[in-house]
């Protein structure tokens, strides 16, 4: 927690909890509570421990006398019947006045001076002669404000004491007695005053028996909450168990860990609000709290069956959740200034919402000097001076958008102006010193860059340009050259006199072709760059072209004592460059026969696909680094060992191969294994025109071994369909 924070959650804290603490006091809501409670506890139907029996006298039984009391006699039998029977306390709900004739009262003494005061209790408004054989019980009991009744309570100001109290333990005490909810009132039997008399075998042993008027004789104004009308006899048997159970002590450490949850939930709320900016994450937080304060209101009612407060401790998270925030946005302060007259509404509000910024925010008076400053305006003064407002209040007065201020080292910083409210003089202050600097320095460089651009895009078109006029320039006298070479060394005009003339013009022939096929390499490399290359796209047969490539390296694959491999399979006809198909082909071939060391095996190996075409050369040669494949397909560029090195070429075969097949669509890969070999795939897009013979096996003997074994194990069958190529290992 920073230490801004610190205090603001302190003065939260004890704000919340004294308005936490008027709210449980006053509980504003606690019906709420208490009907939520009602419901839980009295959908538990728990059958009562101890052994009650309520004597009911009805209407009848009533009737027997002058219709306003039991007749006297009847009383004394049942008073001898429950002592025979082993009644362990019995409280007579009934008051016994003063008959005139005594005489009629006589058993009825007896029998309860055989009881006595610990066993029986009467009412305290009976006669004075029977008092002296009974404990005095207040029998007139008070109901909740809400006209329930949850505790068997008196009046306290009468001579009575507890009913539910002195059944429970035989003292007498004046404390009122709540009453476990949880206790069904249909679980106690019940028996009428007549029927009892007339059962002799009944037995009554730690029993606790209530003699009342029965709902026919004497309808009862108290009631439990949502129970189906019990009357006073019932009440007071409940809170006889209740208290026997213990109740007491249970509902006291309830309400303690009711009160302990409270501040816990007040702490929640203030540490959410503290710490949680997003709206919608304190409202899902808050949805969180509400089901974890039911559950652990839920929970204690099964553990001790005393009610729950979910809806104040709820409302003491809310107060923590509603305090901490008007802290946080500083509400608190804004009332202060409105109360104090030096700010108005308007000005309160606009100024709120802009304090915390973490840019300079000043608030102008109507004459533009600063009436407010938030904490990172503060911080300006200790490096443009106490006085930095006034020196830019002329530019407040104009409204500028922009503001220059020099430091006291006389540093200059630059500031763009936001009035961010059209009816409130506020301004954002933000430094934009470094951000021009940047900018002017980014424009710097783009421009540099474009230049830069600018003269290599010239510098490489004229290199192409030089290229392709060289290439044309070399061509004239090399084709010159060429003809008559090859003139001389076929005597077409007669024999040469001295045979080795016959020679040097068979040298100078083979070194003008070479000299003319890196020419022509150059151009069309050249043309390629410029993006002149035009293809010349037709119907060729592959077939005759693969026929023409293997022909023309054939004596130099005899030279090298290299195998030759090309298993002939059918191939259709495809839209392509014959002539550059055919280069491709040849380079390919050539460079494999050059770097495969005597007794080596090249092969070549078509396949046609529905959609495309794939040539592969593999050779047995010295193979490729997996660095060097990534820079093989540049221009004049040659990798390999000592001797690779020291191999004729100017490197162009590879990439002018690329070129030629990116051209037509396709694509050109390289995998290789320094000491395992090469192998050059790439693939053409297939338009058929019509399915060709395959070249008969009497014209290709000649220069290929038939039924040849494979270059290794790992060359792959020639798959079904384009899906089943070989994965790329490096692509040029």
């Amino acid at each position: 927690m920073q230490g801004g924070q610190k205090p603001q959650f302190l003065a939260a804290f004890a704000v919340a909890f004294i308005l936490s603490f008027l709210t449980i006091l006053s509980q504003p809501l606690g019906k709420l509570d208490r009907v939520w409670s009602d419901i839980v506890l009295t959908s538990k139907k728990t059958s009562l421990e101890q052994k009650y029996l309520i004597v009911d006298i009805t209407a009848e039984d009533m009737s027997q006398g002058d219709g306003l009391y039991v007749p006297r006699e009847q009383l004394a039998q049942t008073l001898e019947r429950l002592n025979e029977a082993g009644a362990d306390r019995i409280l007579f709900d009934v008051a016994l006045s003063e008959k005139k004739s005594s005489s009629q009262d006589l058993s009825l003494l007896n029998a309860m001076t055989k009881l006595g005061p610990n066993r029986l209790a009467i009412p305290h408004m009976s006669a004075a002669k029977f008092k002296e054989h009974a404990s005095l019980v207040e029998l007139n009991l008070s109901t909740d404000a809400d006209g329930w009744t949850r505790t068997v309570r008196t009046s306290g100001e009468t001579l009575g004491y507890n009913p539910a109290a002195w059944l429970a333990t035989g003292r007498l005490s004046k404390d009122n007695v709540d009453i476990d909810l949880r206790y069904d009132p249909s679980t106690i039997k019940r028996i009428g005053l007549g029927h009892i008399l007339e059962r002799q075998d009944i037995d009554l042993s730690g029993y606790h028996v209530i003699i009342s008027p029965d709902n026919s004789a004497s309808s009862s104004r108290i009631q439990l909450p949502f129970g189906d009308g019990p009357d006073r006899a019932a009440i007071i048997a409940l809170g006889s168990q209740s208290a026997l159970a213990g109740y007491q002590h249970a509902a006291e450490k309830s309400w303690l860990t009711n009160l302990s949850a409270a501040l816990i939930f007040i702490i929640a709320g203030i540490c959410l609000a503290t710490f949680l900016q997003n709206v919608r994450l304190l409202f899902l937080a808050s949805i969180a709290v509400s089901f974890s304060v039911v559950g652990l209101n839920l929970a204690l009612i099964n553990l001790w069956g005393a009610p729950g407060y979910p809806i104040m401790q709820f409302t003491c998270f809310l107060i923590g959740i509603i305090v901490t925030t008007a802290f946080r946005l500083r509400l608190f302060q804004m009332f202060s200034g409105l109360l104090k007259g030096d700010l108005s509404p308007e000005e309160a509000w606009a100024w709120r919402a802009y304090e915390d910024s973490q840019f300079p925010v000043i608030l102008l008076n109507s004459v533009g000097n600063a009436r407010r400053m938030n904490p990172a305006a503060q911080q300006m003064k200790s490096w443009l001076g106490d006085d930095f407002a006034q020196k830019c209040q002329a530019d407040f007065r104009q409204g500028a958008k922009m503001i220059s201020i020099k430091d006291e080292t006389g540093a200059e910083h630059n500031f763009s102006l936001e009035w961010p409210n059209s009816d409130v003089g506020i301004i954002v202050m933000r430094d934009v010193t470094a951000t021009e600097r940047k900018f002017l320095e980014l424009e710097e460089r783009a421009e540099s860059y474009e230049q830069e651009k600018n003269i290599a895009e010239t510098v490489s078109q004229q290199k192409s340009n030089f290229l392709a006029n060289m290439s044309h320039e070399l061509r004239t006298p090399l084709n010159a050259i060429n003809g008559f070479s090859d003139i001389i060394n076929r005597e077409v005009f007669g024999p040469v006199g001295d045979p080795r003339y016959k020679e040097f013009a068979s040298n100078i022939l083979f070194s003008g072709q070479h000299l003319l096929s890196l020419i022509n390499d150059i151009l069309d490399l050249s043309k390629i760059e410029a993006g002149k290359m035009e293809l010349n796209i037709e119907s060729i047969e592959i077939n005759k072209l693969i026929a023409q490539a293997l022909q023309i390296v054939n004596v130099r694959a005899e030279d090298a004592k290299l195998k030759l491999i090309y298993d002939a399979v059918e191939l259709p006809q495809i839209k392509a460059d014959s002539r550059a198909i055919k280069q491709i082909l040849l380079n390919l071939l050539t460079n494999a026969i050059k770097f495969t060391p005597e007794g080596g095996v090249v092969k070549l190996i078509a396949e046609a696909h529905p959609s495309q075409l794939v040539l592969r050369v593999a050779d047995s040669g010295i193979g490729i680094s997996q660095d060097d494949i990534k820079r093989l397909a540049q221009p004049f560029q040659q990798v390999g060992d000592s001797s690779a090195q020291k191999s004729e070429g100017t490197g162009l075969g590879l990439s002018l191969s690329k070129s030629l097949v990116e051209l037509h669509g396709g694509r050109f890969t390289v995998e290789s294994m320094l000491g395992k070999g090469t192998r050059v795939s790439f693939t053409l897009p297939m338009e058929q025109a019509q399915q060709l013979e395959p070249p008969a096996p009497q014209q290709i003997e000649q220069y290929v071994e038939p039924q040849a074994a494979p270059l290794s194990q790992t060359e792959p069958s020639h798959p079904h369909d384009a899906s089943q190529i070989p994965p790329l290992a490096q692509a040029c």
